[in-house]
């Protein structure tokens, strides 16, 4: 029995090594995988593509995390939003918290967690 197979999934980070081990992680649960370095990549393109989980880093070199993720929100409103941060200062968590993500991952986080919690997420 082939296990089920969830649609989209968008990684945005710049960093390479994290990139490529989310997408070998997930490979074999999503129908379709996009990564990108950069968030204008995905913000400014003009394809039409949805996206149903997005997990994204908050350090962007041109860019303020909080504006990335609002127009990460508006145009794939209906995407469950995994945040990984560098950061952990309580001011950082307060400001991240309030943009509404399914989760927050410290930047050493397990990946099996996450897989897990992506699965919960459409057995609930």
């Amino acid at each position: 029995m082939t296990a089920k197979k969830f649609d989209s999934l968008l990684i945005l980070t710049s960093n390479d090594s994290l990139r490529k081990g989310l997408a070998i992680g997930l490979f074999d649960i999503f129908l379709e995988i996009t990564s990108a370095a950069n968030p204008d990549e995905i913000l400014l393109s003009e394809k039409e593509k949805d996206f149903s989980f997005i997990i994204t880093e908050t350090a962007f070199e041109n860019r303020k995390t909080e504006e990335v993720i609002k127009e990460l929100r508006v145009k794939y409103p209906l995407a469950k939003l995994f945040i990984i941060s560098d950061r952990t200062d309580e001011a950082e968590m307060i400001k991240l918290k309030k943009l509404n993500p399914q989760k927050i991952y410290s930047n050493l986080f397990n990946l099996k967690k996450l897989i897990n919690d992506i699965k919960q997420i459409y057995e609930n």
